[in-house]
Protein backbone atom coordinates (compact mmCIF):
# COMPACT_ATOMS: atom_id res chain seq x y z
CA UNK A 1 0.00 0.00 0.00
CA UNK A 2 0.99 3.68 -0.75
CA UNK A 3 2.40 5.71 2.39
CA UNK A 4 0.48 8.91 2.51
CA UNK A 5 3.69 10.88 1.54
CA UNK A 6 3.83 8.93 -2.28
CA UNK A 7 0.22 9.43 -2.20
CA UNK A 8 0.39 13.47 -1.78
CA UNK A 9 3.43 12.77 -4.42
CA UNK A 10 1.52 11.21 -7.04
CA UNK A 11 -1.44 14.06 -6.81
CA UNK A 12 0.55 16.98 -6.64
CA UNK A 13 2.72 15.59 -10.27
CA UNK A 14 -0.80 15.05 -11.41
CA UNK A 15 -2.32 18.29 -10.84
CA UNK A 16 0.84 20.10 -12.03
CA UNK A 17 0.07 20.54 -16.00
CA UNK A 18 -3.89 22.47 -15.28
CA UNK A 19 -1.99 24.17 -11.63
CA UNK A 20 0.86 25.47 -14.05
CA UNK A 21 -1.23 27.13 -15.93
CA UNK A 22 -0.42 30.76 -17.18
CA UNK A 23 -2.59 32.93 -15.04
CA UNK A 24 -2.38 36.17 -17.52
CA UNK A 25 -2.95 33.91 -20.24
CA UNK A 26 -6.32 35.31 -22.25
CA UNK A 27 -9.32 32.45 -21.72
CA UNK A 28 -10.81 30.80 -24.47
CA UNK A 29 -14.48 30.91 -25.45
CA UNK A 30 -16.69 29.36 -23.96
CA UNK A 31 -17.45 27.55 -26.73
CA UNK A 32 -13.86 27.35 -28.62
CA UNK A 33 -13.43 27.35 -32.43
CA UNK A 34 -11.10 24.93 -33.93
CA UNK A 35 -8.06 26.63 -35.38
CA UNK A 36 -6.04 25.98 -38.13
CA UNK A 37 -2.76 24.58 -37.22
CA UNK A 38 0.72 25.71 -38.37
CA UNK A 39 2.02 24.29 -41.40
CA UNK A 40 3.81 21.05 -39.84
CA UNK A 41 2.02 21.36 -36.55
CA UNK A 42 -0.61 18.44 -35.59
CA UNK A 43 -3.79 19.68 -34.53
CA UNK A 44 -4.88 19.88 -31.05
CA UNK A 45 -7.28 17.40 -30.21
CA UNK A 46 -11.04 19.21 -29.99
CA UNK A 47 -10.92 17.34 -26.38
CA UNK A 48 -8.08 18.75 -24.89
CA UNK A 49 -9.38 22.20 -26.38
CA UNK A 50 -13.09 21.82 -24.76
CA UNK A 51 -11.22 20.86 -21.32
CA UNK A 52 -9.09 23.91 -21.08
CA UNK A 53 -11.86 25.67 -21.73
CA UNK A 54 -12.92 24.35 -18.58
CA UNK A 55 -9.64 25.24 -16.70
CA UNK A 56 -10.44 28.84 -17.32
CA UNK A 57 -13.58 29.01 -15.28
CA UNK A 58 -14.43 28.60 -11.70
CA UNK A 59 -16.34 25.16 -11.09
CA UNK A 60 -17.19 22.88 -7.83
CA UNK A 61 -18.09 18.93 -7.99
CA UNK A 62 -17.61 15.90 -5.77
CA UNK A 63 -15.49 13.13 -6.67
CA UNK A 64 -15.63 9.38 -5.81
CA UNK A 65 -12.90 7.05 -7.24
CA UNK A 66 -12.22 3.45 -7.11
CA UNK A 67 -9.08 1.68 -7.73
CA UNK A 68 -7.79 -2.16 -7.77
CA UNK A 69 -4.59 -3.51 -8.85
CA UNK A 70 -2.16 -5.47 -5.95
CA UNK A 71 -4.60 -3.31 -3.40
CA UNK A 72 -8.05 -2.24 -3.39
CA UNK A 73 -8.94 1.89 -2.73
CA UNK A 74 -11.67 3.76 -2.65
CA UNK A 75 -12.87 6.98 -2.10
CA UNK A 76 -14.71 10.65 -2.06
CA UNK A 77 -14.16 14.31 -1.79
CA UNK A 78 -14.63 17.44 -3.09
CA UNK A 79 -13.33 19.81 -5.19
CA UNK A 80 -13.58 23.64 -6.27
CA UNK A 81 -11.49 24.78 -9.06
CA UNK A 82 -10.60 28.40 -9.07
CA UNK A 83 -8.72 28.89 -11.89
CA UNK A 84 -5.44 30.94 -12.22
CA UNK A 85 -3.57 28.13 -10.54
CA UNK A 86 -6.07 28.25 -7.16
CA UNK A 87 -7.52 25.02 -6.20
CA UNK A 88 -9.25 23.17 -3.18
CA UNK A 89 -9.63 19.49 -2.65
CA UNK A 90 -10.75 17.66 0.18
CA UNK A 91 -10.82 13.89 -0.10
CA UNK A 92 -10.85 10.93 2.01
CA UNK A 93 -9.50 7.06 1.21
CA UNK A 94 -10.25 3.94 3.00
CA UNK A 95 -7.91 1.96 4.76
CA UNK A 96 -4.47 3.40 3.06
CA UNK A 97 -3.44 4.24 6.23
CA UNK A 98 -2.52 0.77 8.23
CA UNK A 99 -6.27 0.33 7.91
CA UNK A 100 -7.54 3.42 8.72
CA UNK A 101 -9.05 5.80 6.81
CA UNK A 102 -6.59 8.91 5.03
CA UNK A 103 -8.18 12.35 5.03
CA UNK A 104 -5.93 14.80 3.34
CA UNK A 105 -6.22 18.20 1.68
CA UNK A 106 -4.90 20.02 -1.49
CA UNK A 107 -4.97 24.01 -1.18
CA UNK A 108 -3.15 25.97 -3.94
CA UNK A 109 -3.55 29.86 -3.45
CA UNK A 110 -2.27 31.17 -7.03
CA UNK A 111 1.27 31.10 -5.72
CA UNK A 112 2.04 28.11 -3.93
CA UNK A 113 0.29 24.56 -3.05
CA UNK A 114 -0.02 23.10 0.09
CA UNK A 115 -0.81 19.42 0.90
CA UNK A 116 -2.19 18.75 4.51
CA UNK A 117 -2.36 14.53 5.89
CA UNK A 118 -2.06 12.52 9.04
CA UNK A 119 0.79 10.16 8.91
CA UNK A 120 1.54 7.92 11.90
CA UNK A 121 3.67 10.32 13.33
CA UNK A 122 1.34 13.49 13.30
CA UNK A 123 0.05 15.67 10.45
CA UNK A 124 2.37 16.24 7.59
CA UNK A 125 2.26 19.81 5.79
CA UNK A 126 3.74 19.82 2.33
CA UNK A 127 4.37 22.90 0.36
CA UNK A 128 5.80 23.23 -3.57
CA UNK A 129 6.01 26.43 -5.50
CA UNK A 130 3.33 26.87 -8.39
CA UNK A 131 6.13 28.18 -10.62
CA UNK A 132 8.18 24.97 -9.42
CA UNK A 133 5.54 22.77 -11.51
CA UNK A 134 6.36 24.50 -14.80
CA UNK A 135 9.94 22.43 -14.67
CA UNK A 136 9.20 18.96 -16.62
CA UNK A 137 12.30 17.90 -14.25
CA UNK A 138 10.98 18.47 -10.92
CA UNK A 139 7.67 16.88 -11.65
CA UNK A 140 9.28 13.94 -13.01
CA UNK A 141 11.02 13.82 -9.60
CA UNK A 142 7.66 14.22 -8.19
CA UNK A 143 6.43 11.35 -10.17
CA UNK A 144 8.84 8.86 -9.42
CA UNK A 145 10.59 9.08 -13.12
CA UNK A 146 7.12 9.91 -15.15
CA UNK A 147 7.88 11.97 -18.08
CA UNK A 148 4.80 13.68 -18.54
CA UNK A 149 5.76 15.81 -21.71
CA UNK A 150 5.74 11.93 -23.47
CA UNK A 151 2.30 11.37 -21.54
CA UNK A 152 1.10 14.88 -22.91
CA UNK A 153 2.30 14.00 -26.38
CA UNK A 154 0.75 10.48 -26.37
CA UNK A 155 -2.38 11.83 -25.03
CA UNK A 156 -2.65 14.31 -28.49
CA UNK A 157 -1.94 10.88 -30.32
CA UNK A 158 -4.89 9.17 -28.84
CA UNK A 159 -8.00 8.42 -31.57
CA UNK A 160 -10.57 8.07 -29.75
CA UNK A 161 -14.08 6.48 -30.57
CA UNK A 162 -17.10 9.11 -29.52
CA UNK A 163 -20.80 8.27 -29.31
CA UNK A 164 -23.27 10.49 -28.28
CA UNK A 165 -26.92 9.32 -26.24
CA UNK A 166 -28.79 11.01 -23.71
CA UNK A 167 -26.91 14.14 -23.17
CA UNK A 168 -23.30 11.74 -23.10
CA UNK A 169 -20.36 11.73 -24.89
CA UNK A 170 -18.39 8.92 -24.23
CA UNK A 171 -14.76 8.52 -25.94
CA UNK A 172 -13.39 4.94 -25.58
CA UNK A 173 -9.94 4.03 -26.92
CA UNK A 174 -7.09 1.27 -26.18
CA UNK A 175 -3.70 2.35 -25.60
CA UNK A 176 -0.48 1.09 -24.43
CA UNK A 177 2.31 1.83 -22.08
CA UNK A 178 4.28 2.93 -25.09
CA UNK A 179 1.69 5.16 -26.51
CA UNK A 180 1.95 7.35 -23.15
CA UNK A 181 6.15 7.45 -23.17
CA UNK A 182 6.62 4.28 -21.18
CA UNK A 183 8.46 0.85 -22.18
CA UNK A 184 5.60 -1.83 -22.17
CA UNK A 185 3.11 -2.80 -24.75
CA UNK A 186 0.44 -3.77 -22.01
CA UNK A 187 -2.74 -2.50 -23.20
CA UNK A 188 -5.04 -0.47 -21.47
CA UNK A 189 -9.34 0.44 -22.46
CA UNK A 190 -9.78 3.73 -21.57
CA UNK A 191 -13.14 4.97 -21.24
CA UNK A 192 -14.22 8.86 -20.84
CA UNK A 193 -17.95 9.63 -20.35
CA UNK A 194 -18.29 13.74 -20.59
CA UNK A 195 -21.60 15.96 -20.67
CA UNK A 196 -22.48 16.67 -23.91
CA UNK A 197 -23.10 20.46 -23.53
CA UNK A 198 -20.60 21.41 -20.86
CA UNK A 199 -17.65 18.68 -21.82
CA UNK A 200 -17.14 18.83 -18.39
CA UNK A 201 -16.07 14.74 -17.13
CA UNK A 202 -18.35 12.72 -15.72
CA UNK A 203 -16.28 9.54 -15.18
CA UNK A 204 -13.19 7.79 -16.41
CA UNK A 205 -12.23 4.64 -16.50
CA UNK A 206 -9.13 2.55 -17.46
CA UNK A 207 -9.01 -1.11 -17.06
CA UNK A 208 -5.53 -2.73 -17.99
CA UNK A 209 -4.02 -6.12 -18.73
CA UNK A 210 -0.74 -7.75 -17.62
CA UNK A 211 0.81 -9.60 -14.71
CA UNK A 212 -2.30 -7.64 -12.76
CA UNK A 213 -5.32 -6.02 -14.04
CA UNK A 214 -5.65 -1.97 -13.36
CA UNK A 215 -9.05 -1.30 -12.97
CA UNK A 216 -9.69 2.25 -12.04
CA UNK A 217 -12.67 4.64 -11.82
CA UNK A 218 -13.08 8.62 -10.98
CA UNK A 219 -17.04 9.42 -11.19
CA UNK A 220 -18.18 13.48 -10.44
CA UNK A 221 -21.26 14.46 -9.06
CA UNK A 222 -22.93 17.62 -8.57
CA UNK A 223 -20.96 19.82 -10.35
CA UNK A 224 -21.23 23.46 -10.76
CA UNK A 225 -20.21 26.50 -12.24
CA UNK A 226 -20.38 29.33 -10.06
CA UNK A 227 -19.71 32.97 -11.14
CA UNK A 228 -16.73 33.27 -8.81
CA UNK A 229 -15.54 30.99 -5.40
CA UNK A 230 -14.60 32.77 -2.07
CA UNK A 231 -11.06 33.77 -2.18
CA UNK A 232 -10.89 32.47 1.34
CA UNK A 233 -11.30 29.07 0.18
CA UNK A 234 -8.18 29.24 -1.90
CA UNK A 235 -6.34 30.58 1.11
CA UNK A 236 -4.41 28.14 3.94
CA UNK A 237 -2.90 27.92 7.13
CA UNK A 238 -0.97 24.86 8.75
CA UNK A 239 -2.26 23.61 12.11
CA UNK A 240 -0.86 25.19 14.84
CA UNK A 241 2.63 23.83 15.77
CA UNK A 242 3.01 22.06 12.63
CA UNK A 243 6.27 22.91 10.39
CA UNK A 244 5.47 23.48 6.42
CA UNK A 245 8.01 21.28 4.30
CA UNK A 246 9.17 23.14 0.92
CA UNK A 247 9.55 20.28 -1.14
CA UNK A 248 11.29 22.54 -3.60
CA UNK A 249 14.63 22.27 -1.32
CA UNK A 250 14.96 18.16 -2.24
CA UNK A 251 13.53 18.31 -5.85
CA UNK A 252 17.58 19.90 -6.76
CA UNK A 253 15.92 21.98 -9.93
CA UNK A 254 15.52 25.48 -10.22
CA UNK A 255 11.44 26.82 -11.65
CA UNK A 256 10.33 30.15 -13.37
CA UNK A 257 11.96 31.65 -16.19
CA UNK A 258 14.61 29.58 -18.52
CA UNK A 259 13.23 26.30 -17.18
CA UNK A 260 11.98 23.51 -19.35
CA UNK A 261 8.05 23.91 -19.29
CA UNK A 262 5.30 21.83 -20.20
Amino acid sequence: MPTPSLLVAGLLAFAAPALAQDPAAKPPASQPQATQPQAGAPAKPELLTRLEAILQKPFECDVNLSAQAEDETSGSGHVAWGGAGKLAVNLTLKGVMEGEDLTMKLVADGKDLYAEFPTPQGTQVMKLSLALLKNKDAVGQLAQGMDFSAVLEGVNKIQFKEEVKDGVRNLTATVSESDLGGDGDEKVNVALALDEKTWFPRSLKMVGGGEEEVNVELITSGVQFPESIPAERFQYTAPQGVPVIDLSMFLGVGGGEGEEEF
